[in-house]
């Protein structure tokens, strides 16, 4: 039996995206608010990757769904191999598997956004979709000027972590409005199950933990202020 046979026995069932129809029905609705369009970059491999399969079924999901709610035109799913497609993987820089891009990079999935994971992912298509950072105009007047830095956000999550998906989904939004304003800002969730050597390198022991590039920041749940303040701070840091 191979290391991914072993990995999936383990710990498939956190990483199983069987929808049912009653499912897609109700990512179907939640499209509907969708009126901008959006693209959804899937990126898998064939082998040595064990969640790649559940990605790919979530890939086929979203396509059921916004054909049936009628944004087909809108939602854009596309899947790439990074065994037959290496130029679009590195064009993206996208090295590890899965990996799921929106807003052409602004916001990234490192692994599949399984169990509590999948309503922050869905959350973030809609908001994507609709214009809506669902931010605080004070948060958004404040964080204007830091998208103008280089940053990426990485989110550190695990498929089991309650608090994780509000984390995410605040810092997909902080990306969104650095999209918007073309600012240099992205926001990276990562699933350590998936990755554990990023876990490694960090020293996480819990989640949801927050890096800026390669400084781990904090560990646990913030809010929007909290998080504008944890990015101040470290920028204030880096220029000292």
């Amino acid at each position: 039996m191979s290391s991914s046979d072993d990995y999936l026995n383990a710990f498939g069932w956190m990483f199983d995206i069987s929808l049912t129809d009653e499912d897609i029905a109700e990512l179907s609705e939640s499209l509907r608010e969708v009126a901008k369009p959006i693209s959804i970059y899937f990126f898998v491999k064939s082998f040595q990757c064990p969640t790649c399969k559940p990605a790919i079924k979530l890939a086929e999901s979203l396509k059921k769904a916004a054909e049936s709610a009628g944004k087909q035109e809108l939602v854009k799913v596309g899947t790439y191999s990074l065994e037959d497609e290496p130029v679009v993987a590195k064009f993206f820089e996208v090295e590890r598997v899965p990996s799921i891009l929106l807003l052409n990079g602004y916001i990234r999935f490192t692994g599949v956004p399984s169990a509590e994971e999948l309503p922050a992912f869905m959350e973030t298509l809609v908001r994507t979709g609709s214009g809506s950072t669902g931010l605080s105009d004070e948060v958004i007047k404040e964080l204007i000027p830091l998208t103008k830095k280089k940053l990426r956000i990485k989110i550190l999550v695990t498929p089991t972590c309650p608090y994780c998906p509000y984390v995410v989904l605040l810092s997909n939004m902080f990306a969104y409005l650095s999209h918007q304003t073309r600012g240099k800002l992205t926001s990276e969730s990562i699933e350590l199950y998936e990755n554990q050597d990023i876990a490694l390198k960090y020293g996480v022991m819990s989640v949801p933990a927050i890096a800026i590039n390669d400084d781990l920041i904090h560990v646990g749940s913030v809010s929007e202020w909290e998080l504008l303040e944890l990015l101040k701070n470290y920028i204030s840091r880096k220029s000292t």
